[in-house]
C-alpha cells in the first residue's frame, strides 16, 4: 500500500472520530464596492438550527483599535450611567457612599436588526451565482401594538457566500450534547 494510500485512510479514519454538530453560530461581513473602494455594509448573524433558518442582519461600526487594526462591530450608542458604590435609597447607604461622587460607567447598547430574513434558495442579484441567501428589506421596525414590522423588500438577493464569514462558534449545551451522543 502506497504512503498516500495509507494517509487517506488514516484520515478518513480520523474524521469518522471527530465530533459532528448541526447547530453552531455564524456572523459574517458583506462589503461593497462603491467605485473608489471596498466599504462595510452588514454584519450577518446567523444560527444555523430551527426551522426556517432565519438571518438577522445589522449595520456596521468601523473602529481603529489602539495597534491600527480596523475592527467591524454591529451598530452601537454607548451609552453613559451614573454608578454609586452603595445604594443610595437608605440611611446607611447614603452614610457609607459620603461625599463620593458616582462614577460614569459607559457601555454598548447595541442597534437593533435594520431586519430579519429567512434564508432561501435564490440567485445572487450581483454574482449571478445560486445558493441559499435572502431578500434585502428596507429597516423594520417596532410598533408597541404589531410588535416587530418588517421593511419593505428592496427586490435585491444575497448569497450568503457573498459574506466574508468568522470561524463558527459552537454552543457549550451543542457540544455537550455531541459528546453524550457520541460516547
Amino acid at each position: 500500500m502506497q504512503d498516500s494510500q495509507r494517509n487517506l485512510m488514516r484520515l478518513e479514519n480520523q474524521q469518522k472520530d471527530m465530533l459532528h454538530f448541526g447547530n453552531y453560530f455564524l456572523r459574517g461581513l458583506l462589503t461593497v464596492n462603491d467605485g473608489k473602494e471596498k466599504k462595510p455594509l452588514y454584519i450577518a448573524e446567523y444560527h444555523t438550527s430551527g426551522e426556517p433558518r432565519s438571518i438577522a442582519i445589522y449595520g456596521v461600526t468601523t473602529e481603529k483599535l489602539a495597534d491600527g487594526t480596523v475592527y467591524y462591530d454591529k451598530k452601537y450608542t454607548v451609552k453613559k450611567t451614573q454608578h454609586t458604590k452603595y445604594d443610595t435609597s437608605t440611611l446607611l447607604g447614603r452614610l457609607a457612599q459620603g461625599d463620593t461622587k458616582p462614577e460614569t460607567v459607559k457601555a454598548k447598547e447595541y442597534d437593533l436588526p435594520i431586519f430579519i430574513e429567512t434564508i432561501e434558495q435564490g440567485v445572487d442579484t450581483f454574482t449571478h451565482k445560486e445558493g441559499d441567501g435572502f431578500w434585502e428589506h428596507t429597516r423594520g421596525r417596532f410598533d408597541p401594538e404589531d410588535g416587530y414590522v418588517m421593511g419593505e423588500k428592496t427586490g435585491v438577493f444575497i448569497c450568503l457566500d457573498s459574506f466574508k464569514w468568522q470561524d463558527a462558534k459552537y454552543r457549550f449545551t451543542d457540544v455537550m450534547e455531541a459528546l453524550r451522543d457520541k460516547y
